[in-house]
């Protein structure tokens, strides 16, 4: 089994569970909650090399106006196909590194610029690059996959989950989603 279906598996197990406790529908990795003038979504992003993902929610309001709705595809996408990734403002969970949750190794590199500022970037090794790496002289290992690194993870996204539906609760009308960074 890879990390990414360890990931899932322990994503499906312990948070969408309480997904549909909270009311959401759907499978892996999108979710919705319908209400009678909204519907609220939820996504797991993937990242583009399989080493992470994030998670974002949004609502779209599908009898308004394209302006309003929130729904970047309206008219081109019925309402119960949308995703979080039709919308146009989203909320993103912070995530553990680089707003991402990371589910293998993790190096941090810390350089200090010009003006002392410090600039902390993070590098993700998977386990198939694990083979071969060799950490640069300034990166540490801030983060080793193994088992019980899936389900501190998922458990993560549950605590963090309380500031997606806090931004749910405070975006739940036009006029308020319109106010959203």
């Amino acid at each position: 089994m890879t990390q990414s279906d360890k990931m899932q598996a322990a994503l499906v197990e312990r948070v969408v569970p309480k997904l549909m406790e909270q009311g959401f529908a759907g499978e892996y990795p999108h979710f919705r909650r319908v209400f009678s003038d909204r519907i609220e979504l939820l996504g797991f992003v993937q990242h583009q090399y399989g080493v992470a993902f994030n998670v974002e929610v949004s609502v779209i309001f599908p009898q308004r106006p394209k302006e309003q709705s929130n729904h970047s595809l309206q008219g081109l996408e019925p309402p119960e196909k949308a995703t979080v990734f039709s919308t146009r403002k989203r909320f993103r969970l912070k995530g553990m590194f680089d707003g991402w949750f990371y589910y293998t190794d993790v190096y941090k590199s810390t350089r200090v610029l010009a003006n002392k500022q410090t600039y902390e970037t993070f590098e993700a090794v998977g386990e198939q690059r694990k083979r071969g790496f060799i950490p640069g002289p300034n990166q540490v290992l801030v983060q080793q996959a193994d088992d019980a690194l899936y389900a501190n993870i998922a458990n993560e996204v549950n605590r963090q989950m309380e500031d997606a539906y806090a931004w749910l609760k405070q975006h739940n009308t036009p006029a308020r989603l319109r106010k959203a960074k």
